[in-house]
């Protein structure tokens, strides 16, 4: 036996469509496209090593 949010659950995953999900997660990559993000933080790491002096 369900309790009632679970029965929820259940009836609103029974009405998902994989495609607007497919849909939202496209949207969300285009965005914000992590790898781009992490290029930029390697790069700021890179350029503020370079900018420390040698005795620290």
């Amino acid at each position: 036996m369900h309790g009632p949010f679970e029965q929820v659950a259940l009836f609103r995953s029974e009405r998902l469509d994989a495609a607007p999900l497919a849909y939202v997660e496209q949207c969300f990559a285009e965005k914000f496209p992590v790898s781009s993000v992490n290029q930029r933080m390697r790069r700021q790491d890179l350029s503020e090593t370079r900018k420390r002096p040698s005795g620290s």
